[in-house]
């Protein structure tokens, strides 16, 4: 019986780790007068960088080692037991991101029924998703492909989406997909590389 019961054990901490990030969790058995505690490492002795309410709901996990989420915290990331964290139900299709952005220049990829592409000067382009898919036989990289439709600028844009850790280069968030986006506009294509994130950003972060 016991050796059954380590089995079930043993089964059930390989699916959570099989479970591929970055991912969303929701805040999972903490009680309602409690927190779930960002430690600066992930160990239970580790200074604490800040919290998390009991109903907290779309975390970005970004990192998992030794039962322990890597996630962001205003302008840091943090570590929080996964022993307090359950995976949502809901999960980004092909975990899509729902931001990208990047550094000198600044700019960012937004995305929801369209595209908007924001760079630090000139007037934002909208684009419509022309294709997304993961790359074959490999879950870990992705590409999304889109055009402006309708606009005085004709553009389109490549984006491969790895999942590889990544910082920003102004702040110690971290992030775990990186992406490298071709921009063709007028006859001239740029490549721009930055994070991406699977939670939405407001348009003031950057």
């Amino acid at each position: 019986m016991i050796r059954r019961l380590a089995v079930v054990v043993l089964a059930c901490a390989t699916a959570a780790n099989a479970q591929e990030l970055p991912a969303l969790y929701d805040v999972y058995d903490v009680g309602t007068e409690d927190v779930l505690n960002l430690r600066a490492e992930p160990k239970s002795t580790s200074a604490i960088l800040g919290a998390l309410p009991p109903d907290a709901t779309g975390v970005e996990v970004v990192e998992a080692r030794d039962g322990w989420g890597l996630l962001n915290t205003g302008e840091r990331s943090g570590w929080a037991s996964m022993r307090y964290l359950a995976a949502a139900s809901v999960q980004p299709p092909h975990g899509y991101p729902a931001w990208c952005f990047g550094t000198e220049p600044f700019w960012q990829l937004r995305n929801a029924a369209d595209m908007t592409l924001n760079l630090a000067e000139g007037t934002p382009l909208r684009f419509e998703p022309v294709d997304r898919d993961t790359a074959l036989g490999y879950s870990g990289k992705f590409f999304a492909t889109a055009r402006t439709r309708g606009q005085a600028a004709e553009a389109g844009l490549s984006a491969v989406i790895t999942r590889a850790q990544c910082n920003d280069g102004m702040s110690d968030r971290a992030f775990g997909l990186s992406v490298d986006l071709l921009l063709t506009s007028d006859g001239v294509t740029t490549l721009l590389t930055g994070c991406c994130t699977l939670r939405s950003q407001p348009a003031s972060s950057h």
